[in-house]
């Protein structure tokens, strides 16, 4: 998502986590400075408020259920 000149509020969902990767620009994500090359995991429902910085931001993004009927990569990597 390109986020130019004004704030971008995305509505947080507790049965779901997001991943955010910042791909250029720089910003806030609920009043903490993100940079290029930050990644961000999101995992408690929370209301997230991004806002440029200067001229852009532009944030990869992807949600995923926090809960699911398989394991996960991770899950089977620890067991």
């Amino acid at each position: 998502m390109k986020i130019n000149d004004k704030a971008y509020e995305w509505k947080g969902n507790k049965d779901e986590i997001r991943s955010l990767y910042v791909v250029g620009g720089s910003g806030t994500i609920n009043g903490k400075t993100i940079e290029q090359d930050d990644f961000i995991i999101v995992d408690d429902g929370a209301d997230l408020d991004l806002q440029p910085h200067e001229d852009k931001l532009d944030v990869f993004a992807f949600t995923v259920p926090a809960k699911t009927d398989y394991a996960t990569y991770s899950q089977r990597m620890a067991g």
